[in-house]
């Protein structure tokens, strides 16, 4: 193993205790009854949207061992919480159904009030309140055209909304109602209940798209239903075991920001230095949940991931956003011929140096995304409470919901190991099959069936990719699959990742 002290131009990570990773012995590739253990680290509970930030827990946080047996036990166990801006208090949930629309729609205060006005309308007692109420949202002039009900753009996202909750001030939800609806309720003399319905319809529709697609829920939901995917395909047993450990990123990059000393990271003290002792077996694969992009901290959370799998004798897996190769968005531009994105000079400068450690190469940065299940919609996977399409009009591509690719690449090599054990030259499994498939009408009409991997990418898309220090996933024309070609490590050259767990 390749030594730790990492100078990359102000990320530096080295270590003050005398270990020597190459003292290390690494996983044998023969009958050496050695199991397989993969660790999850992602942002679980919601602490994260809670701003539950615990560095002194995280050393001794407890790491769950978690397949399809105990799954919704440890779901559970997790006290799973999300603060949402519109809400005093944080949502809790109880297992992944909880993550469903129709439930949302029972338990956040917002449509609370909305199921309230829907069953007064029908009430001939009190429809003339209910009418009033919502009358009252209108303002002076309506829009012109009105082809749809959007919220403000990153209204569950907003920094002040969460902020204001943390303190206890929640907003009232009359006033949230009547910010969102206002535009687009016309003032009318005589107004009819099923006029009235179904506006509180859209408005139920356009809210509930709002908050399943704020960035903490995305990625509460994302995460667990990664995992989700990994023990129902994997079959996890004494040679094969997944765990968890609930960290936030902003713990995470606190964590290796507080020393240059690698073995001073609780995150060393919780995954390393407890496991070094006869009898246990170590980490073999660490994953992360975060999204590198061309931020220059991103360096310093890459090299730190890196340098954990180098004393563990292990390979991280984490995900990176194509702007890293200059790319904004594979979505919009996926022919290179067309990116434009300025990376950042430093980020870049940086990137390289952490390519050219040779630690790097325990180190793979999977993109683009994979999605983990079909839109909510009549088509596709409809709900009780209403006529709920998540896509709305414009079906835009970040409302799929995508799974960060390291879980991919770690179910992926999780496959591999039950196939051949740890003599992965004998045979990979690259092909992660049955993944929703969504087929929808184009602007002509035209049957069209969703990239499991956001796009259909070329050769020369994936060379640049790789040419970035990013491994590539790529969608199988018209089927619901992704393949990877090789598990390329970030360092340069591109060696497969899994030569250091195989060495």
């Amino acid at each position: 193993m390749t030594r730790v002290t990492m100078s990359t131009g102000g990320v530096v990570f080295g270590s003050g205790t005398g270990y020597d990773p190459e003292d290390n012995h690494r996983v044998a590739t023969d009958d050496s009854g050695q199991p397989m253990h993969m660790i999850f680290m992602g942002d679980f509970s919601g602490r994260g949207s809670r701003g539950d930030i615990d560095m002194a827990s995280l050393a001794n946080r407890p790491l769950r061992e978690i397949n399809r047996d105990n799954f919704d036990d440890v779901f559970a166990a997790l006290n799973v919480r999300l603060q949402l801006p519109t809400c005093a208090s944080p949502i809790a949930f109880e297992d992944l159904d909880d993550l469903h629309p129709d439930t949302l729609y029972r338990r956040v205060p917002l449509f609370h009030r909305l199921r309230e006005l829907t069953a007064q309308l029908n009430n001939p007692a009190q429809f003339a309140q209910a009418a009033a109420d919502i009358q009252s949202w209108t303002v002076t002039e309506a829009p012109q055209q009105v082809t749809g009900m959007a919220i403000p753009e990153g209204l569950f996202d907003r920094p002040a909304a969460k902020e204001a909750n943390r303190r206890g001030e929640a907003q009232d939800v009359n006033d949230f109602i009547r910010q969102i609806v206002a535009p687009f309720v016309e003032p009318k003399s005589d107004p009819r209940a099923a006029e009235l319905t179904a506006t509180l319809e859209r408005v139920a529709a356009n809210a509930l798209r709002n908050l399943m697609h704020a960035g903490d829920f995305q990625r509460l939901e994302a995460n667990w239903r990664s995992v989700n995917l990994l023990v129902r395909r994997l079959e996890t047993g004494k040679n094969l075991k997944l765990f968890l450990l609930d960290v936030s990123e902003e713990e995470l990059r606190a964590d290796f920001s507080a020393s240059d000393d690698i073995t001073q990271a609780a995150l060393y003290q919780r995954l390393i230095s407890s496991f070094q002792m006869p009898g246990a077996t170590p980490w073999s694969v660490l994953v992360s949940d975060v999204t590198l992009t061309d931020e220059v901290a991103d360096v310093r959370l890459a090299a730190g991931l890196s340098a954990l799998a180098v004393y563990a004798d292990a390979i991280a897996l984490v995900s990176g956003h194509e702007r890293i190769a200059g790319c904004a968005s594979l979505a919009q531009t996926p022919d290179v011929a067309d990116w434009q994105h300025p990376v950042n000079a430093q980020f870049a400068k940086l990137w390289q140096a952490l390519r050219d450690e040779p630690q790097s190469d325990s180190l793979l940065v999977a993109a683009p995304r994979f999605l983990l299940r079909l839109p909510y919609g009549a088509r596709t996977a409809p709900i009780e409470s209403f006529g709920f399409e998540e896509l709305g009009a414009d079906g835009a591509h970040g409302h799929y919901l995508w799974g960060n690719g390291a879980y991919a690449v770690a179910l992926l090599m999780g496959q591999s190991f039950e196939q051949n054990y740890w003599d992965f030259a004998s045979g990979l499994v690259t092909r992660l099959s049955d993944l929703p498939l969504h087929i929808y009408a184009d602007e002509d009409g035209d049957a069209v069936a969703k990239a499991c991997a956001e796009i259909y990418m070329t050769d020369t898309t994936a060379a640049a990719l790789l040419t970035a220090g990013l491994c590539p996933l790529r969608s199988v024309k018209g089927d619901g699959a992704v393949l990877m070609q090789g598990f390329n490590a970030l360092v340069a050259g591109g060696q497969s990742v899994l030569e250091v767990i195989t060495a």
